[in-house]
């Protein structure tokens, strides 16, 4: 079970930011890492696209470490360690260390957990489809490069 997830307000621990807090927008749980709000912006330089006919430079939160930061009690507003309480029903629960405060309750049915967080995420305007996400085709079948007709040729020898 991760210690942190999508939409807890954590603050930061170490590092320039050190004492700002924000909500985790993403986990990236194959690196250890989170991208919180307002922490660790970094200016990108884009150029013209069709996506972003002006380019420029932009503003954009870039990922920490997840060990940088720590999730804030929801009774006391510091940050605290988080323990997990599995009940008889085997329901887990994260709790806050430093108190008895509840910090979210997590179902075993890790689908209803990512249907949660996909809807969450298009209320926030969001995609729910995870970055690097496979194409699928209508019968429900996974899309090769090939059916999409990209070869990985970048000289167009196909």
């Amino acid at each position: 079970m991760q210690r942190l997830r999508v939409g807890d307000r954590v603050q930061v621990i170490s590092g320039k930011d050190k004492g700002k807090q924000g909500r985790v927008s993403k986990v990236i749980a194959e690196t250890g890492k989170v991208v919180v709000e307002g922490v660790n912006v970094v200016k990108k330089h884009e150029k013209p696209s069709q996506k972003n006919p002006q380019g420029g430079i932009i503003q954009k939160e870039a990922a920490i470490w997840a060990s940088k930061v720590m999730p804030i009690d929801p009774e006391s507003g510091k940050p605290t360690r988080v323990k997990v309480k599995v009940a008889e029903d085997g329901k887990k629960t994260r709790i806050a260390k430093s108190g008895a405060a509840i910090v979210a309750e997590l179902s075993n049915d890790r689908r209803k957990d990512d249907a949660s967080l996909a809807r969450a995420l298009r209320e926030a305007g969001r995609s729910g489809a995870p970055q690097g996400a496979q194409a699928r085709e209508p019968d429900g079948s996974a899309a090769t490069r090939e059916d999409r007709g990209q070869h990985g040729s970048r000289r167009g020898g196909g």
